[in-house]
C-alpha cells in the first residue's frame, strides 16, 4: 500500500480510497488483532467486519478531508506520511484488511509476558475487556504491582513514545502526558510510577481517536 505518497488533495483523496478499497476486496487477515482489545464485552470479534464503524470513518473521512490533509502536509519525513495513510485506511477498512506496518519482535513480547505472570486479581470487578488481572514483578529495575489489564502496550510496545530519526518523543521526569484514556485506567498508574504527570481528557476527546 502507499508505494507512492500523494501531493495534491485531489490525490491525497483518490489514494486513500483506491488503497482502502483494494484492501477491502483483497485481503483477509486473519492474525491481525489484538487478542484485548477485539474481545469487547467477552465476545470474540477478531473475525467480525463491522460495517458500521467503518461507515462511521468513511463520513468522517469525506467530512474533514480538508483537516485531514492539511494534517498530512505537516509531516515532515515520508516513513510518517506512510504510516498516517496506513492508520487512515485502517480505521476505514478494519484489521481484516489493512496491516500496520509497524514490526514487534514476538519473541520479546512473550519474554515479557511470561515475566510479566498475570493472575487472576481478587477484584470482583469486570468490564468490556473481561475480568481485572493481577501482576507483581520486577522490571528494569522498577516493580509494577496492581490489578489491571496488563503493561505489555507502556512497556513493550512503548504507547506513548516514539523514536525515528531525530524525532524521539519519549515522557520523562516533570512531563505532563495529556491523555484522551476513557477506560483504561493503566495510564494513570503507569506514568506516576515513571515520574511522569497524567493529565487526563477522557470525557473531552471521546472520539475514537479521530481527533487530528
Amino acid at each position: 500500500m502507499y508505494q507512492t505518497l500523494p501531493t495534491t488533495i485531489d490525490h491525497f483523496l483518490n489514494d486513500v480510497l483506491t488503497e482502502t478499497l483494494r484492501a477491502t476486496k483483497l485481503n483477509h487477515f486473519t492474525d491481525n488483532y489484538d487478542p484485548i482489545r477485539t474481545l469487547i464485552d467477552r465476545a470474540d470479534n477478531s473475525n467480525v467486519f463491522k460495517a458500521g464503524n467503518h461507515g462511521f470513518f468513511y463520513c468522517w473521512f469525506f467530512q474533514n478531508i480538508e483537516k485531514i490533509f492539511s494534517a498530512y502536509q505537516m509531516l515532515e519525513d515520508e516513513d510518517s506520511k506512510r504510516l498516517y495513510l496506513y492508520l487512515i485506511s485502517f480505521r476505514m477498512a478494519g484489521h481484516l484488511s489493512v496491516r500496520l506496518p509497524v514490526q514487534f519482535r514476538q519473541g520479546e513480547i512473550d519474554e515479557f509476558i511470561e515475566l510479566e505472570g498475570v493472575q487472576q486479581s481478587d477484584y470482583q470487578i469486570e468490564g468490556s475487556l473481561g475480568k481485572l488481572k493481577h501482576v507483581d514483578f520486577n522490571y528494569y529495575d522498577e516493580r509494577y504491582r496492581g490489578d489491571f489489564y496488563g503493561l505489555e502496550y507502556y512497556l513493550i510496545r512503548k504507547q506513548y513514545y516514539y523514536k525515528n530519526g531525530l524525532v524521539d518523543i519519549s515522557p520523562s521526569k516533570g512531563d505532563v502526558v495529556i491523555g484522551g484514556v476513557h477506560v483504561l485506567e493503566i495510564v494513570r498508574l503507569y506514568f506516576p510510577i515513571q515520574s511522569v504527570q497524567m493529565v487526563r481528557y477522557g470525557h473531552l476527546i471521546r472520539l475514537k481517536n479521530t481527533a487530528i
